[in-house]
């Protein structure tokens, strides 16, 4: 049985970030922890060099837990992570007012399925869009 789940917008003058990463052809789970993370990061770097964002509340919601816990808590993961970890911590706590949230994958399901294409295509896909 298919359950619906609604996406929740952002609050007023709030920002939400639906990340997700996908890696073409290399199967594993750190490489999948790796393009999770490196979108992660991209949306730090995107709300960081943006003057006009920074008065806004940003929300990053990934559909990663493990990603998420490292990121929110003391245990980093994988050595192999901890520039991108230590490197996000760091965005989050210079902007000040932007946090790493968990989604299920069924209410991320569209930023899912742009990072699979993405990883088909090659190379970084993003795409802006609205509800």
């Amino acid at each position: 049985m298919s359950r619906f789940v609604r996406w929740i917008p952002p609050g007023k003058e709030a920002l939400k970030f639906n990340v997700d990463g996908s890696s073409r052809e290399i199967q594993g789970l750190l490489e999948a922890i790796c393009a999770e993370l490196m979108a992660i990061d991209k949306a730090c770097g995107l709300f960081l060099s943006n003057p006009m964002l920074r008065g806004h509340s940003i929300e990053i919601v990934s559909d990663c837990l493990n990603v998420v816990e490292w990121i929110n808590g003391d245990n980093v993961g994988s050595i192999d992570h901890i520039n991108l970890i230590y490197g996000i911590r760091d965005a989050l706590r210079i902007h000040g007012r932007a946090k790493i949230c968990w989604c299920s994958r069924a209410s991320n399901s569209i930023a899912d399925d742009l990072a699979k294409r993405g990883a088909l295509e090659g190379g970084d896909f993003c795409h802006w869009g609205t509800g």
